[in-house]
C-alpha cells in the first residue's frame, strides 16, 4: 500500500496511542486480551477514527466485557485521550510494540518477525493463565455470565482431583491387623513349607458416616448451584454419606445425590423440591426434624456434620443454639461453612450467628473456588483418613 509519508506517521501515531490506551486500561482491572485490539482494527476503518464520539463507542463496544467495564470506561477514556492531546512520548511494552507492527502488517504497512510473533502468542498465553487464576478467587455468586461456563469447567476440574486425592489418601489409610497364622501355612505348603508370604489378618476400620445440610434458601440462591455440584462430585468417593436441603423444610437427598448425572439430579430437584428452594430460612424446625427423625440412626460420636450456610435465620437464636448443641452432642464435630466468611470487614454479628458461633468446631469460608478447595484437609481429617 503506497500512503503519503505524512499520513503514514499520523496513522502509526494512532495505532500506537490506541494500543497504548489498551495498556492503560489494563492497569485499571479491564480484562483485555490482544485479540481484543486486533478486533478494533479488523471491524473499524481508520478514516472513522476521526469522528470522537463513534471512535469512543466503537472501542467501548469491544474492549468492555461486563457492567463494571462499561461504567468506569467513559471517565478513563476522556482521561487518556484528553491527556493524549498533549505532545507526549508514548513509549511501549516489547509486546504492545509487536501488537503495534501486527496491526501495521494486516494494514499493508510493514512484516512480523518470528521473535515478535512468539511475543504476542506468549501474551496470550499469560492473559489466559491470569483469567483462571481470577476465577479461582472470584466471589461464587458474582461470576459474570459470559464467565459461567469456564467457571463450572475449573470448578469441576478441581473437584475431581480433590476428590481422587481424597479416594487414594482413604486407600493408604488402610493397616494391616495381626498375622494370620492358619493361611500364612495353609500358603506355605504349595511352596514346600517355607512360608514365602505373610498373611495378616485386616484390620477393618469401619468407614465415619458424614452428614451435609445445604441451605437453600433464596439468600443462598447462587451458592447453592456450586455446592450441590460440589457436593455430588465427594458423593462419588465418599460412600457412607448423607445429604439434606433445609430452608423452610427439611429434604432428604441422599438417594438422588448419588445418581450418575448431574442434569438429572436437577431436574428431580425441581420437582420434588420446586416450593423449597430460594425461599425463606426456618432453621430451628429443619433441624428439629433431623433430630427426631434421622439423628438416631445416623449420628455417632464419629460422624462429622458440615452445614453449608449464611446463618440468615428468622427464628429465635436460643432455639437455634438448642438445636445445633443437640446435633454437636451427637456427632463428632460440626463444620458450618459460610459464603460471608472472606468478605471484607465480615464478622458473625448476625443474631443467630452470633448465638451459635462460639459452639462450632469449626467455622470456615466457602465464598470461592480456592476456599471449596482448602476443605480437602478438613475433610480428611474429620473422617480420619
Amino acid at each position: 500500500m503506497i500512503v503519503d509519508n505524512e499520513i503514514q506517521n499520523s496513522i502509526d501515531r494512532y495505532i500506537g496511542r490506541i494500543v497504548k490506551f489498551c495498556e492503560f486500561l489494563r492497569e485499571n482491572n479491564f480484562d483485555i486480551s490482544i485479540k481484543n485490539t486486533l478486533s478494533f482494527f479488523e471491524t473499524v476503518h481508520l478514516e472513522t477514527l476521526l469522528d470522537r464520539n463513534f471512535f469512543k463507542n466503537s472501542l467501548k463496544s469491544i474492549l468492555c466485557s461486563c457492567r463494571e467495564d462499561f461504567q468506569n470506561f467513559n471517565e478513563l477514556f476522556d482521561r487518556f485521550w484528553d491527556k493524549a492531546k498533549s505532545p507526549q512520548k508514548n513509549t511501549l511494552s516489547k509486546t504492545s510494540t509487536a501488537v503495534v507492527k501486527i496491526i501495521k502488517s494486516s494494514l499493508g504497512y510493514s512484516t512480523l518477525s518470528n521473535q515478535e510473533s512468539q511475543l504476542i502468542e506468549d501474551e496470550n498465553e499469560q492473559v489466559g493463565a491470569s483469567k483462571l487464576e481470577a476465577l479461582k478467587t472470584h466471589d461464587i455468586s458474582t461470576i459474570p455470565l459470559y464467565d459461567n461456563d469456564l467457571f463450572e469447567q475449573i470448578a469441576l476440574k478441581l473437584w475431581y482431583q480433590m476428590s481422587y486425592r481424597i479416594r487414594r489418601r482413604y486407600k493408604k489409610s488402610r493397616k494391616v491387623g495381626r498375622l494370620n497364622f492358619r493361611k500364612t501355612i495353609r500358603a506355605s505348603i504349595s511352596k514346600g513349607g517355607e512360608p514365602f508370604s505373610l498373611i495378616h489378618k485386616k484390620k477393618q476400620k469401619e468407614k465415619a458416616n458424614l452428614i451435609i445440610f445445604l441451605d437453600v434458601s433464596g439468600s443462598m440462591d447462587r451458592y447453592s448451584y456450586f455446592y450441590l455440584q460440589f457436593i455430588h462430585i465427594l458423593s462419588k468417593t465418599i460412600s457412607k454419606l448423607d445429604v439434606f436441603t433445609f430452608s423452610t423444610k427439611l429434604v432428604k437427598i441422599t438417594k438422588e445425590i448419588k445418581s450418575a448425572n448431574f442434569t438429572e439430579l436437577l431436574n428431580y430437584l425441581s420437582i420434588m423440591d420446586e416450593n423449597n428452594w430460594s425461599s425463606g430460612t426456618t432453621m430451628v424446625s429443619c433441624f428439629d426434624e433431623f433430630t427426631s427423625l434421622h439423628s438416631k440412626y445416623l449420628l455417632t460420636r464419629r460422624t462429622p456434620v458440615i452445614i453449608f450456610s449464611d446463618g440468615l435465620d428468622t427464628d429465635e437464636p436460643q432455639l437455634l443454639l438448642r438445636e445445633i448443641l443437640k446435633i454437636k452432642n451427637s456427632c463428632k464435630e460440626i463444620i458450618w461453612l459460610n459464603p460471608l466468611k472472606g468478605m471484607e470487614n465480615y464478622q458473625p454479628i448476625t443474631r443467630s450467628m452470633s448465638t451459635i458461633h462460639p459452639f462450632l468446631d469449626q467455622f470456615l469460608s466457602a465464598r470461592t473456588l480456592n476456599s471449596l478447595s482448602a476443605l480437602e484437609e478438613v475433610l480428611t481429617n474429620a473422617l480420619g483418613i
